[in-house]
């Protein structure tokens, strides 16, 4: 059985989706890593994501309309997706200025303390 040439970039994009909610775990820290096992939840979140995907490709073929992939094209697929942590990494040294004040949602805060009456 041929497989088909798309098939490891959308596993690799799936996988990227992974390791952007890795880089999206803590916006302001550049070493996303730290802290990571202290939270069973997002852990359990990212095990379940990755195990799904690999059952969907290895094992639901007619119901996904996907093939098995070798291992090489697993490796690739994550070595692909894992490139979204050295770029975000990057764009977190960017500096950005923030002209916005801290409510974010168009609304004014309301007066509070000696300025509310």
């Amino acid at each position: 059985m041929e497989i088909p040439a798309y098939m490891s970039e959308l596993v690799a994009a799936s996988l990227e989706k992974v390791f952007n909610e890795i880089n999206s775990r803590d916006i302001d820290k550049i070493n996303v890593f730290r802290g990571m096992s202290d939270s069973w939840i997002f852990l359990g979140v990212m095990v379940s994501t990755v195990v799904f995907q690999f059952i969907i490709v290895e094992y639901l073929g007619t119901f996904a309309s996907t093939v098995p992939l070798s291992w090489q094209l697993w490796l690739i697929s994550v070595l692909l997706g894992s490139i979204s942590l050295p770029v975000g990494a990057v764009l977190k040294c960017i500096p950005v200025e923030r002209s916005r004040p801290e409510h974010y949602d168009g609304y004014e805060q309301l007066p509070s303390g000696p300025d509310m009456a």
